[in-house]
């Protein structure tokens, strides 16, 4: 069986489905894309839903934005909510206009009552024409609800419609107005002479130009042709069904204008149908004024006076109420300007306040990032640092589909419309949403975080392109593995040391701690000013003030070879640029952090803080991390300047997993300096490390 033959199938289905379905006892109607049947929720809410027929979508669609547009409106009907192929709308038990003509009822309505839905439906299409800016095309009395109140509400916004270009028949012939058969120009008056020969039907009972049965039955062409004669024809309201003034139907008769330019629009109908209140207002006081007359003209005069007196009274209270109103608002003004200053006083208080508890000046508002602008693309430089990660990973295929994803999470990210992915892009993800694939060893996960890095050059910025993105309602990756991640590629010096910047929207600027390859060994520490330490890159500076006199120095390492100390032999791999940290020693020193009360967190911080110590120990050329500085900064403002607390511990036993020695451990750490003081006495760390033997991983300690 072919596509098409599939297709007529389906709708040979849909079509026996829907005549099999006006039997259904909650079958309530049907158009010509659609049918409507009563449907409760398992709430017990009731609802009208609508079920469009098959292909009909695009349809679906279209009337479910014009219905969001429009919103609530006593006289529009509700959206309760969507789905596939359908929409619920509530219930309205009273049906259309044209079902309850045939109902009991319709023999009570009063005058009142048809005024009252006459004023509900001009106010309902005032309120649609300034929503969306469309006209309805389609009033009739099968689109007009009513309430238990008689309240009306329009339905059935599906064939709206802008007004330029419309000059064709567009809607129901029966309700069309002339223009549109003599395809002229039309506007937001095509609804007033619909829904005014749908009232002419509703107030004498029968339509305007169609009296005979014959006529209704005549198909669409030839109710265009009879309605295109006819609805020129302007129509006399006689003894009407309805018992309405002449006001009313006077009004009826200009809405069924067929001149266009003599019809009034919706809001000159609702002044028309106010002025109708107030001259009926003043027939009831005339009629009343001439039967007190009758009843006795000697007080005829008294009657006067009161009357005089009663204007007199209204104006006084009317002068009364203005100046009231008049003394409120100059009140209210003075309040709200005495409240305003009183608020901006508060402010700067408050303002200044924090400002001198914190010593430093209000930050000023961030900028946005250069990679969360629209126009924004991958730098020549960036390329290469991403092959370079790729090639550190072998995985060279796979960086162009990596840097697709990568662009594609951060247009997401800034919501923005991301382009459509290609076949290759969107095997990479299903990579990623396989949580029992092994990713550590594959390098898909650094793959892609390298990608990132490459467009936020931060960390943070990486880390949360990735983590706040998701894919089938579940997050890529949790925050707590990137990071573990980085990590690792930082340690084993997958990442280019000039790949990361700082960002001043995710950390702390960086400060760069250059290492000192002068032993320390005779110097004391300072303790003068233990109880703070601010770090600053002006700070910190390599001490070249007695390279003579300097165990190990830049000069004296020859090209290829790696520096050593008394501790470090040549057989030590550590020093070397390629050096990788096993992922049980990278455990080893989380557990220990977890021992002494400390965050996975601190772990990952000092791993990096040891790698680049390392670095600059070997004469690597390093920039720190910002999480490197803000760990270094932690443990000056935590510990002082001289004590080894549980920061220094961490840090210590991160060097310790490199090293695998106390010994060069001491000293490593020992050989550099702040402020230009040693960071801490050697003989001190070793004693901490001898004292905490018995909680050092094995592992980390190969002597």
């Amino acid at each position: 069986m072919t596509g098409i033959q599939k297709l007529a199938a389906q709708a040979r289905n849909q079509q026996q489905a829907f005549r099999e379905a006006r039997a259904d006892p909650n079958y309530l109607g049907e158009g010509t894309y659609s049918r409507v049947f009563k449907y409760q929720y398992p709430d017990g809410t009731v609802v009208a839903r609508k079920e469009f027929r098959l292909g009909m979508q695009s349809d679906k669609n279209f009337e479910a934005s014009m219905m969001k547009k429009v919103g609530l409106h006593t006289n529009v009907i509700r959206m309760i909510s969507q789905g596939d192929n359908f929409i619920d709308y509530e219930f309205l038990p009273k049906k259309d206009l044209r079902s309850f003509k045939h109902t009991p009822e319709y023999d009570t309505v009063t005058g009142e009552q048809a005024v009252q839905i006459i004023d509900g439906c001009l106010r309902g299409l005032e309120h649609i024409h300034k929503a969306i800016n469309k006209a309805h095309f389609d009033i009739k009395p099968e689109n007009i609800l009513l309430t238990n109140q008689l309240q009306p509400k329009i339905a059935d916004l599906g064939i709206v419609k802008g007004l330029d270009g419309v000059r064709h028949p567009h809607g129901t012939a029966a309700y069309m107005p002339p223009e549109l058969f003599s395809q002229q120009l039309t506007d937001f008056r095509v609804d007033v002479y619909s829904l005014g020969v749908t009232m002419n039907e509703f107030i004498m009972g029968y339509h305007p130009f169609l009296r005979t049965k014959e006529d209704w039955q005549k198909n669409p062409e030839e109710m265009k042709k009879l309605m295109q004669v006819k609805a020129k024809d302007r129509v006399t309201l006689d003894n009407p069904k309805i018992q309405v003034s002449e006001h009313i139907l006077a009004l009826v008769r200009e809405m069924m204008e067929p001149t266009l330019a003599l019809r009034p629009s919706v809001s000159r109908c609702l002044e028309f149908l106010s002025v109708e209140d107030t001259q009926m207002q003043v027939q009831h006081l005339t009629e009343a004024h001439e039967h007190l007359q009758k009843q006795n003209t000697q007080q005829h005069t008294d009657i006067q006076a009161k009357d005089q007196q009663i204007r007199e009274l209204h104006q006084a209270v009317r002068d009364l109420k203005s100046q009231k109103a008049q003394e409120i608002q100059t009140l209210t003004t003075q309040h709200v300007e005495e409240i305003q200053r009183l608020k901006h006083q508060l402010d700067e208080s408050i303002l200044l306040k924090t400002n001198h508890a914190f010593k430093r000046p209000a930050a000023p508002t961030p900028e946005i990032p250069r990679w969360q602008q629209t126009e924004w693309k991958y730098s020549s430089r960036d390329e290469v640092s991403m092959a370079f990660i790729a090639k550190r990973l072998n995985l060279d295929a796979e960086i162009f589909v990596a840097m697709e994803v990568a662009q594609f999470l951060r247009q997401i990210y800034i919501k923005q419309e991301p382009a459509p992915l290609t076949e290759y892009a969107q095997e990479f993800l299903e990579k990623l949403e396989d949580k029992k694939g092994n990713f550590s060893k594959s390098g898909i996960v650094e793959l892609l975080l390298g990608c990132c890095l490459g467009i936020t050059h931060t960390r943070d910025g990486a880390v949360n392109l990735i983590c706040k993105c998701q894919t089938n309602g579940k997050s890529i990756r949790g925050k707590d593995t990137l990071h573990d991640h980085y990590t690792r590629m930082m340690v084993n010096g997958v990442i280019p040391q000039d790949f990361i910047q700082t960002d001043p929207h995710d950390s702390p600027p960086p400060d760069v701690i250059q290492f000192r390859t002068k032993r320390v060994s005779n110097i004391q520490p300072d303790t003068s000013n233990g109880a703070s330490c601010s770090v600053r890159q002006a700070d910190i500076q390599p001490d070249t003030s007695n390279i003579a006199s300097s165990s190990v120095c830049q000069s004296d390492i020859e090209p290829g070879e790696i520096p050593q100390d008394d501790q470090a032999t040549s057989e030590s791999t550590w020093l070397q640029g390629n050096f990788k940290l096993s992922d049980e020693k990278v455990a080893a020193v989380k557990e220990f952090a977890k021992n002494i009360q400390l965050t996975e967190q601190h772990a990952r911080d000092a791993l990096l803080t040891a790698d680049h110590v390392r670095r600059a120990k070997a004469g690597i050329e390093c920039t720190l991390d910002s999480a490197v500085s803000r760990f270094f900064s932690t443990i000056h403002e935590q510990e002082g300047i001289s004590n080894v607390g549980p920061m220094t511990l961490l840090l210590s036993i991160a060097c310790l997993a490199f090293t695998g020695h106390i010994k060069s451990t001491v000293h490593l750490l020992g050989e550099f300096q702040v402020q230009g003081k040693e960071f801490r006495n050697w003989e001190t760390l070793r004693k901490s490390l001898v004292r905490k033997k018995s909680l050092i991983p094995p592992i980390l300690i190969t002597d």
